[in-house]
């Protein structure tokens, strides 16, 4: 029965969000005619449209952690009632995932179950909800990052970017719009890891000194950054992609192949 509410919750919850068109159109995931070819598509056309004019694009790339498991339920609350969304719809929502009950098997001998543990804050991952609620959780990114930063956002996948001729223009309003980012995120419970964050610099010749920082952390600039299973390379080059795919291609056929002797040899 709680799949079965869970699919009538998300078709009501979409319905109603994609209807009065309430989320912002460079969120993609999980949304009819948003899909992640789609998202990398639109990134493409930006880098490629930059690099066209002679233009620099930073991009930031970031790895939000554990992005699901800390939604905060009151906070997720109040944002929804931001968006006008009924009020029953926002209690069935909040009294679904409030204080689930957790279990934990051990595999041991015994196959022990550990539980259960009530679960106050975020939602199940793997759940169907799941990435409606975190797209409703974080919708007004846009007006919390600046007008001259452009974002893209597929579920929990994040890219920030801003181009232009002024490389020293353009840092300073990327660490402007980090600095907001981070007040936003600490108000959703939400971090990132700096560690794993990349920023990708398109158009640029010649490698320099640059600082980006997030929460007084240098975030490393990379020659290559991974967006939805795709590698962008500072040149826009699909070389290394191609590779990629080639070698798991390889990996694949080598062990099928290794099988199939085993099998018939």
């Amino acid at each position: 029965m709680g799949k079965i509410f869970e699919q009538l919750l998300k078709s009501r919850l979409e319905f109603y969000l994609e209807k009065n068109s309430l989320l912002p159109s460079n969120q993609f995931g999980f949304r009819r005619r948003k899909s992640s070819r789609e998202s990398i598509a639109f990134l493409h056309l930006d880098i490629f449209k930059a690099m066209e004019n002679k233009e620099v694009i930073f991009s930031i790339f970031f790895d939000i952690v554990g992005a699901f498991n800390n939604v905060n339920l009151h906070v997720l609350a109040a944002e929804s009632r931001s968006l006008a969304i009924p009020e029953k719809i926002v209690k069935w929502i909040f009294n679904f995932i409030h204080e689930r009950r957790v279990f934990a098997k051990v595999n041991n001998n015994n196959n022990t179950i550990i539980g259960p543990r009530l679960s106050y804050k975020g939602v199940c991952q793997g759940g169907i909800l799941s990435p409606h609620i975190f797209i409703l959780y974080i919708f007004k990114l846009n007006n919390n990052l600046g007008s001259n930063v452009t974002n893209l956002l597929y579920a929990d996948d994040l890219v920030i970017y801003a181009s232009g001729t002024n490389v020293k223009n353009l840092v300073t309003t990327l660490n402007e719009a980090l600095k907001k980012l981070h007040i936003y995120f600490s108000y959703l419970n939400l971090d990132i890891s700096t560690e794993k964050s990349k920023v990708v610099i398109f158009n640029i010749i010649r490698p320099f000194n640059t600082r980006i920082i997030y929460n007084n952390t240098f975030l490393p600039i990379e020659s290559c950054a991974k967006f939805l299973g795709v590698i962008f390379t500072n040149n826009l080059s699909w070389t290394k992609y191609v590779n990629s795919i080639s070698d798991r291609a390889s990996k694949a056929f080598n062990v099928l192949k290794k099988e199939l002797i085993q099998k018939y040899y």
